[in-house]
């Protein structure tokens, strides 16, 4: 495994931070909005940074997916 820095580790884990932020918010747009092409939009940008961070955390193993089962359970409804 790889050394990484505690400034390495940060930037990870600041990146990572902010997948699951926009993950989530586009997830709570797609939740509220009326528009078919708004919903599909958004939850298309969750997936997107939900398999970024699954690659992030392959890449990173210091990185731990926690509440994952259930967020993609949640995008898939």
């Amino acid at each position: 495994m790889a050394n990484f820095t505690e400034r390495d580790v940060q930037a990870i884990r600041l990146c990572a931070e902010s997948m699951v932020r926009v993950a989530n918010e586009s997830l709570g747009i797609a939740n509220r909005s009326s528009n078919l092409a708004t919903r599909a939009s958004r939850t298309n940008v969750a997936k997107v940074n939900i398999h970024r961070l699954k690659e992030l955390s392959i890449e990173y193993p210091f990185l731990r997916l926690t509440s994952l089962a259930a967020f993609e359970e949640s995008v898939r409804k």
